[in-house]
């Protein structure tokens, strides 16, 4: 995992940086400079020759000249353009817009229509306005520097340097107008605005560029999973385990018209490296799922509930999925309650387990539960819309964490895990793949599973990255179903054992 900043955050990095002697100008240097390899690499892949670097005139502003001078020394065709006063030119950034002109550049500047001339003319435009410090919506003059992006022609590739101008670094909302990036190149370290569904969307591609300093030991709020953290949590077996060695995964779920979430969920679990998967459910549900059912267990529990009977049927389980599918009517509501009271195993609450944990507000020791709620299912356990949740997404998962004491993951583009104690985890991930029925039960299975031998913290990390590699994986021939995230999950898991272990593995076709 790496470091995942705020817009604080990111102010903190660049001052440590300066007290201990680098100043702010060779912070500025390494950026402009390691961005502009970046963009010279994805002109020369596109056969562009020219391009307009927009600077502000902040230091978003002078990264841009610096990008500027290194791409005309390259050989490009390079115009630069200053959109605000050059009197209000920051001192770090006059220092690069004074190199840029010592080389011979020229600095543009002008209303809106003649800046929209200029990027019609070009196959590149850089975006330097705004970069981390963008704390209020944009207005007056730079707002219409930022409307001259929206025409652009679908050909000319926009790039936006730390963020897209417009977003927010903390929370990814718009503020005010905002550039549309195919590719953002941040500083330092990812920023939070970045990981959210809106600032994804205006990114595009994003890569990291360092800036030649250490992050602080103190910046630990957020971070961002790597694909290379699978391998962390990810081991080979011994050659002689048996399955109940390997753990017994109970599944809590399913309810006439909803029996796939169940058959879902416990696939999952077995995918993902259970060594059994019991669906247990009322009897309709269990009698629809007889002829689907091959590897899986079921058991039956029958109304009136009692908590004896429940107790019973936990026997044996070392981790359960709870809610998918289950229905909400007063024998359900019985079961999950019962189910939260007498189990003392990892427990993932999901769906239906969500809703009536919304009303109840009842578990019995959180440090062993895992919550997976989408953002209307969040809404509910925080009493606020869908939308605010999606408005502050980092916000509104340490406000579940708060409000619950469970490890919390939080669904959705770059899916978000929290829990007490830890830094907020961003998955890499934003696959639309994933935005198919029965995907989120597939998860539950897949963390289920994993806090066999996982911390439930771990396990939920573990869980999100490989259930969002696993529908990455299929999608690449084909549309994807939830079951097939369930099975390509199992190949995941294969490739990471196989790499640790040096030998080959099948490949999907």
């Amino acid at each position: 995992m790496i470091a995942l900043l705020n817009r604080a955050e990111s102010r903190v990095v660049d001052a440590h940086a300066i007290e201990r002697g680098v100043p702010g100008v060779v912070l500025m240097e390494n950026a402009g400079r390691g961005a502009a390899d970046v963009v010279s690499s994805r002109m020369r892949e596109r056969g562009a020759a020219r391009v307009l670097v927009v600077c502000g005139v902040g230091n978003n502003g002078g990264d841009g000249f610096v990008v500027a001078r290194h791409l005309r020394i390259a050989g490009f065709d390079v115009r630069a353009w200053l959109a605000g006063d050059r009197a209000r030119v920051s001192s770090d950034a006059r220092l690069a817009l004074d190199m840029w002109v010592g080389i011979g550049g020229v600095v543009e500047a002008g209303e809106a229509p003649a800046l929209a001339d200029a990027l019609e003319s070009v196959e590149v435009a850089v975006d330097a306005l705004f970069g981390t410090g963008l704390d209020r919506p944009i207005a007056g003059e730079f707002a219409e520097a930022v409307a001259c992006f929206h025409g652009l022609s679908e050909s000319t590739l926009v790039i936006s340097l730390d963020l897209p101008s417009g977003v927010d670094a903390d929370t990814g909302a718009a503020l005010g107008h905002t550039v549309r990036a195919h590719h953002t190149i941040t500083f330092g370290a990812h920023k939070r605005g970045l990981l959210t569904p809106h600032g994804s969307r205006h990114a595009g591609s994003v890569t990291l560029v360092h800036i030649g300093v250490p992050m602080p030991k103190v910046l630990e709020s957020a971070q961002l999973l790597e694909p290379s953290d699978l391998s962390r949590w990810l081991h080979p077996r011994a050659s002689d385990v048996h399955k109940t060695q390997v753990g017994h995964v109970g599944v809590i779920a399913g309810r006439s018209g909803t029996t796939g979430a169940a058959l879902l969920s416990a696939r999952g679990a077995m995918r993902a490296g259970a060594g059994l998967a019991t669906i247990l459910s009322f009897p309709e549900t269990i009698g629809a799922l007889q002829g689907h059912i091959i590897e899986m267990m079921t058991r039956t529990v029958v109304t009136p509930i009692t908590s004896s009977d429940v107790r019973e049927h936990l026997r044996g389980f070392k981790s359960i999925v709870l809610g998918p599918g289950l229905g909400l009517d007063a024998s359900a509501a019985q079961l999950i309650d019962v189910a939260c009271d007498e189990s003392d195993v990892p427990l993932v609450l999901d769906a239906d387990a969500l809703t009536r944990f919304a009303v109840t507000r009842s578990i019995r020791d959180p440090e062993r539960v895992v919550l997976t709620p989408h953002p209307g299912e969040a809404a509910r356990l925080l009493g606020i819309t869908a939308a605010e949740v999606e408005q502050d997404r980092f916000a509104a998962a340490s406000a579940l964490v708060e409000r619950t004491a469970c490890t919390v993951v939080l669904k959705g583009a770059h899916t978000l895990v929290a829990a007490p104690g830890r830094p907020i985890v961003a998955s890499p991930y934003a696959a639309s793949v994933l935005a198919t029925a029965g995907s989120g039960d597939v998860l539950a299975g897949i963390i289920a599973a994993l806090a066999l031998e996982l911390p439930v913290f771990d396990a939920a990390c573990a869980g999100v990255l490989l259930h969002a590699r696993a529908g990455i994986r299929w999608v690449r021939d084909r549309g994807v179903l939830a079951h097939e995230i369930a099975d390509a999950a199992s190949l995941e898991i294969a490739e990471q054992i196989a790499e640790q272990a040096c030998v080959s593995v099948p490949t999907l076709r």
